[in-house]
């Protein structure tokens, strides 16, 4: 966990302790658009959620745009992309799919692989393996 500082346009940073999970390109996931829009999904050291936007308008003119909201649950906050601001449902359902996996990640860690030393056995002696040979 570390402290995150996100931008947000006419109104002061928004300033939380947690860590990134997910960041989303929609260009990545729809091809060459005239408008971008990335997100970012922070869990914060409470367990709430934080989405963080950056909406690139390059047309009709060339702007940046900056956000930062808050949640309590991941429920509500794919509600809000889904329903209130009609995120496409590939986008949508890629995005849940990334954040799940990395906080199932983070909770539920895979141990580390133990790997056994080689089991070597012995061959016998090398005159008896030639011989071997030479009657097949």
């Amino acid at each position: 966990m570390y402290e995150i500082h996100l931008t947000r346009n006419g109104q002061e940073d928004f300033v939380f302790v947690g860590q990134t999970l997910v960041t989303l390109d929609d260009r990545e996931w729809l091809g060459l658009t005239p408008n971008g829009w990335e997100l970012t999904l922070y869990r914060t050291d409470n367990g709430s959620f934080v989405l963080g936007s950056v909406f690139h308008r390059n047309y009709p003119r060339g702007t940046t745009l900056y956000g930062a909201l808050g949640f309590e649950s991941l429920d509500s906050m794919f509600h809000y992309l889904g329903v209130d601001c009609g995120m496409p449902t590939v986008l949508l359902e890629g995005f849940k799919h990334q954040a799940v996996r990395r906080i199932q990640d983070l909770d539920c860690p895979l141990p580390p692989l133990v790997l056994a030393p080689p089991q070597v056995r012995a061959l016998g002696d090398l005159s008896e393996f030639l011989a071997g040979l030479d009657a097949a």
